[in-house]
Protein backbone atom coordinates (compact mmCIF):
# COMPACT_ATOMS: atom_id res chain seq x y z
CA UNK A 1 0.00 0.00 0.00
CA UNK A 2 1.14 3.21 -0.97
CA UNK A 3 1.74 6.17 1.42
CA UNK A 4 -0.58 8.58 -0.26
CA UNK A 5 -3.55 5.58 0.45
CA UNK A 6 -2.52 5.18 3.78
CA UNK A 7 -2.98 8.89 4.23
CA UNK A 8 -6.32 8.89 2.23
CA UNK A 9 -7.49 6.11 4.48
CA UNK A 10 -6.41 7.81 7.90
CA UNK A 11 -8.32 10.94 7.03
CA UNK A 12 -11.23 8.60 5.79
CA UNK A 13 -11.63 7.07 9.29
CA UNK A 14 -10.82 10.19 11.18
CA UNK A 15 -13.62 12.22 9.36
CA UNK A 16 -15.97 9.25 10.35
CA UNK A 17 -14.82 9.29 13.48
CA UNK A 18 -15.63 12.60 14.12
CA UNK A 19 -18.81 12.94 11.90
CA UNK A 20 -20.42 10.27 13.94
CA UNK A 21 -24.42 10.79 14.57
CA UNK A 22 -23.63 12.32 18.21
CA UNK A 23 -24.07 15.58 18.80
CA UNK A 24 -23.15 15.44 22.65
CA UNK A 25 -19.65 17.84 23.21
CA UNK A 26 -18.75 15.02 26.04
CA UNK A 27 -19.16 12.08 23.63
CA UNK A 28 -16.78 13.68 20.72
CA UNK A 29 -14.50 14.67 23.70
CA UNK A 30 -14.31 11.13 24.47
CA UNK A 31 -14.06 9.93 20.85
CA UNK A 32 -11.23 12.56 20.16
CA UNK A 33 -8.99 11.31 23.15
CA UNK A 34 -9.40 7.48 22.29
CA UNK A 35 -8.73 8.37 18.73
CA UNK A 36 -5.65 10.03 19.73
CA UNK A 37 -4.77 7.38 22.43
CA UNK A 38 -5.99 4.36 20.02
CA UNK A 39 -4.04 6.19 17.06
CA UNK A 40 -0.51 6.23 18.90
CA UNK A 41 -1.37 2.51 20.20
CA UNK A 42 -1.78 0.90 17.02
CA UNK A 43 1.11 2.65 15.15
CA UNK A 44 3.28 1.53 17.59
CA UNK A 45 2.58 -1.52 18.03
CA UNK A 46 2.01 -2.32 14.01
CA UNK A 47 4.43 0.07 13.10
CA UNK A 48 2.60 0.96 10.31
CA UNK A 49 0.06 3.78 8.99
CA UNK A 50 -3.09 1.17 8.54
CA UNK A 51 -2.32 -0.03 12.14
CA UNK A 52 -2.47 3.81 13.42
CA UNK A 53 -6.19 4.17 11.14
CA UNK A 54 -7.55 1.35 13.02
CA UNK A 55 -6.07 1.83 16.31
CA UNK A 56 -7.58 5.26 16.05
CA UNK A 57 -11.19 3.73 14.75
CA UNK A 58 -11.68 1.40 17.11
CA UNK A 59 -9.87 3.76 19.66
CA UNK A 60 -12.33 6.71 18.60
CA UNK A 61 -15.44 4.04 19.00
CA UNK A 62 -14.71 3.24 22.18
CA UNK A 63 -13.87 6.41 23.27
CA UNK A 64 -17.35 7.68 22.70
CA UNK A 65 -19.34 4.70 24.37
CA UNK A 66 -17.17 5.39 27.37
CA UNK A 67 -18.34 8.98 28.12
CA UNK A 68 -22.21 8.65 27.23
Amino acid sequence: MTMKTRLLLLGLTTSLILSSCSADPNVRQGQIGGAAVGGIAGGLITDSWGGAAAGAAIGGLIGGEMRR
